[in-house]
């Protein structure tokens, strides 16, 4: 996951002159930071690379495995 998140930042970063917040914005190290729940948001929001149908069944998924383990214990 973290190859795949600095080579995602790698190619946002060489997209030329976006101004200051868009420069903080797309720091490896704020990535590097972030739960890949939270990463997934980001692109989602930013219309970068994914689907919201993408987004939305990742979280369908982390819910129904969550239930699925509390019913285990």
């Amino acid at each position: 996951m973290i190859k795949v998140l600095r080579q995602l930042s790698d190619s946002l970063l060489k997209k030329g002159n976006r101004g200051h917040h868009n420069l903080r914005m797309w720091r490896k190290e704020r990535w590097l930071r972030l739960s890949p729940k939270q990463v997934m948001c980001m692109l989602w929001k930013n219309n970068l690379l994914i689907s919201r149908l993408t987004v939305i069944s990742d979280i369908i998924f982390k819910l129904l495995k969550k239930r699925i383990n509390s019913h285990n214990m």
